[in-house]
């Protein structure tokens, strides 16, 4: 009888989780003051090598392009890094441009305007002057040429050297995107437009996109001019200029040479499978495809992997901040891919029942559409499409500590690993005041005398580098870090809320959304105690509280008798469960067994808390990915 008005909020995991949890900050918080890097000579030297190129590539094309019609017609065209020709024609005229830089009086001029009121000095000007003039611009841009020569003769060499970091590439949107939706009868082009790390994803073959309340299917890739609808010659350009090697298991990258059927590198347990890795130029849909209606339903399956760094920087240098631990950073390349889901994308040429043939399309994408035929035979090539940046890079390892290991050889310690990763990047963003979205951030697996190893990068997300990383690296910065962390109010955050894991008030964030199943705060509190050469936290209480939980939860499921009931006891100040098929002891994650107390030498088992709070009945049926075997037992055990 007495209606009354009410509303109510459906909210999707993850985006609206972690911002609806402080709504007050979304408007009232205070803008961070901006970071600003005037102390970076690559930065300096990349531009001031970009402005000496156009001036002495000004009289050399110019005179040329007098009798080369075709070359006019490209030194016409806008290219945002600037018009130097292609990357096949460079090696005609290096002699020419070296010549000029040698003897150009203006680069003195250049490097002063540019590193006026910076924190760069004399010794620095000289050094960038001296890059430019005595050769070693030149034979990197011989260099970057020719990688760029094997793949596409006529590709823009300009372009080239920003994307490799030898100009520089601005914050221009030089590397967007798009999604095709042509409309050839009318001749329109429509497009969707996403960074190129993006678009790897959401725009790969089999996903749906979203515009004006209509859906669209992505079919394959294709490139067309900025005005009309004629389809640019390629569709794609190869990243590296062999194929490379996806694990099965880790999805680790192997560059160098690796073939089907190979051990990983990374992980020791998967297995590679090759693949061509291409960077797409554009995408589309089926422009004859009906219209689709939007439903709140829609295919994004095909995700691209986080960041990855298939090789170290070459240039790398650093310091020892802490006993054991080592940081370097250096300038090299980080790769995102998407290999559907470990499947891989395989291309062909179709021609569909109108005569269209823009692009290459996904094999298994033709299976659904009608009256598609192929236009050339199929070969065995299969794609993981690809994002290569150019950036600066930091890399935090560590080697040892006494009683401590750091192995990246149970998922509790790969737990660690991660957990410190996504504590790391958010103290550095808090740090340097920038947003998150500024860094990136993975784990490097590697082998180390036959054990697994992992150290973690931090690169800086803007294509050549911002000077996070690098900033990062220097001893009093990264000692700051770390005080960040553990000193200065993270660590005390997180202790003071109740979180048996992670939650969004400490690790958890939209961002890191598949990896929310392993976080835990405790673990990466641990190891940045570690890498801090500091002892590990007493978490003793902890253990114990989820012993006897874990006791209460396995009496009231009803699955043992009452002879194999659990019970929980301390030994040692270490908390040690009694049932089933015998005894486990709930141990430190990153403590060597051999670091544990002797009274522990008649528990044959051992596990850690993080296993006993996500799988108490896997711990409790021994399964030995939760449980693992003592390496040092008693005499009775032998």
């Amino acid at each position: 009888d007495n209606p009354e008005a009410f509303g109510y909020k459906v909210y999707s995991r993850g985006h609206d989780e972690e911002h609806f949890l402080n709504p007050e900050g979304i408007t009232g918080d205070p803008a961070p003051a901006p970071y600003l890097a005037t102390g970076q000579v690559a930065v300096v030297q990349r531009v001031a090598a970009a402005e000496s190129l156009y001036v002495a590539f000004k009289d050399v094309l110019k005179a040329e392009a007098e009798d080369d019609e075709e070359l006019a017609l490209i030194l016409e065209q806008v290219d945002a890094h600037g018009n130097f020709g292609a990357c096949g024609d460079w090696e005609t005229r290096s002699s020419v441009v070296a010549e000029r830089l040698a003897n150009m009086s203006q680069i003195d001029a250049i490097v002063d305007r540019l590193t006026r009121n910076t924190e760069l000095g004399a010794e620095d000007r000289e050094e960038i002057s001296r890059y430019i003039r005595d050769g070693s611009l030149i034979a990197k841009i011989s260099e970057k040429a020719r990688k760029g020569a094997e793949r596409s003769p006529g590709s823009s060499l300009s372009t080239q050297l920003a994307v490799d970091g030898v100009l520089p590439l601005f914050g221009f949107p030089t590397r967007s995107r798009s999604l095709y939706i042509i409309d050839k009868k009318r001749r329109k082009q429509r497009t969707i437009q996403r960074d190129l790390k993006l678009a790897i994803s959401e725009f790969s073959p089999g996903n749906e996109t979203v515009r004006d309340k209509r859906v669209y299917r992505s079919i394959g890739l294709a490139a067309y001019s900025s005005i009309g609808t004629t389809a640019l010659p390629h569709s794609a350009v190869e990243v590296e200029p062999e194929p490379a090697g996806v694990c099965t298991i880790c999805g680790g990258l192997e560059l160098d040479v690796a073939k089907a059927g190979m051990g990983c590198t990374s992980c020791g347990s998967g297995t590679y499978e090759v693949r061509t890795l291409l960077e797409p130029l554009g995408f589309r849909v089926d422009y004859d495809a009906g219209i689709v209606s939007y439903d709140y339903n829609l295919e994004t399956s095909i995700r691209s992997h986080r960041a990855k760094l298939a090789r170290l920087p070459p240039n790398l240098s650093g310091c020892e901040p802490f006993l054991g631990t080592t940081v370097r950073s250096g300038s090299g390349d980080t790769y995102v891919i998407n290999d559907a889901g470990g499947r891989g994308f395989r291309f062909g040429h179709y021609r569909n029942a109108a005569g269209l043939q823009d692009g290459i399309i996904s094999v298994d994408e033709v299976k659904t559409l009608q009256g598609w035929y192929p236009t050339r035979p199929l070969d065995d090539e299969i794609v993981a499409l690809t994002c290569r940046t150019f950036t600066d890079i930091l890399v935090v390892g560590h080697a040892s500590a006494p009683g401590i290991t750091t192995d990246f050889d149970t998922e509790a310690r790969e737990a660690a690993w991660t957990s410190f990763s996504e504590l790391l990047i958010s103290a550095a963003s808090d740090l340097l005041m920038v947003e998150r979205r500024e860094l990136e951030v993975g784990i490097r697996r590697t082998f180390v005398d036959n054990k697994k190893k992992a150290e973690i990068f931090l690169a800086d997300a803007l294509e050549n580098g911002a000077g996070y990383a690098v900033e990062l690296a220097r001893l009093p910065r990264f000692r700051e870090l770390m005080k960040l962390i553990l000193d200065d109010g993270l660590a005390d955050r997180f202790a003071a809320h109740r979180c048996d894991s992670a939650c969004y008030l400490c690790l958890k964030n939209y961002g890191n959304m598949r990896s929310h199943g392993i976080l835990d705060w405790r673990l990466a509190l641990d190891l940045a105690n570690v890498i801090a050469a500091r002892p590990l936290p007493d978490r003793r209480a902890f253990a114990i509280e989820q012993a006897l939980y874990f006791c209460e939860v396995n009496k009231k499921s009803g699955f043992w008798s009452e002879e194999e009931t659990w019970t929980s006891e301390v030994v040692g100040d270490i908390p040690v469960l009694s049932g089933g098929k015998g005894r486990i002891a709930i141990v430190p994650a990153l403590l060597e067994t051999a670091a544990l107390p002797p009274e522990l030498d008649y528990v044959r088992f051992r596990t850690t808390a993080y296993d006993v709070v996500r799988r108490p009945l896997e711990v409790a049926l021994f399964m030995p990915q939760r449980v693992q075997s003592m390496e040092r037992v008693s005499a009775a055990f032998r």
